[in-house]
């Protein structure tokens, strides 16, 4: 069975969706932007956070301290960014 996003298999986990996270956007924005299931999202995710006891502790804070301003910029890179790699 094939992935539904793009086609792509990508090893988990996905290092630019668990930075994403690290900076403070959710598992279902970020999901929305790469049109990837939240699940597969979750599985990276979880993946990313063994052997990173602080990587929770870091997407709370970052997810904190992101203004609206900041969130709408982030997503607007990853954005142009997924354009570039598809």
């Amino acid at each position: 069975m094939r992935p539904i996003m793009d086609g792509l298999l990508r090893k988990a986990p996905y290092p630019e969706w668990a930075l994403t996270s690290r900076l403070g956007l959710d598992r279902d924005r970020i999901a929305a932007l790469v049109r990837a299931a939240p699940g597969t999202l979750a599985y990276h995710l979880g993946i990313a956070r063994r052997p990173d006891p602080e990587f929770e502790a870091a997407h709370l804070a970052a997810g904190a301290a992101l203004s609206p301003t900041t969130a709408a910029r982030m997503e607007e890179v990853i954005a142009w960014v997924t354009a570039q790699a598809g």
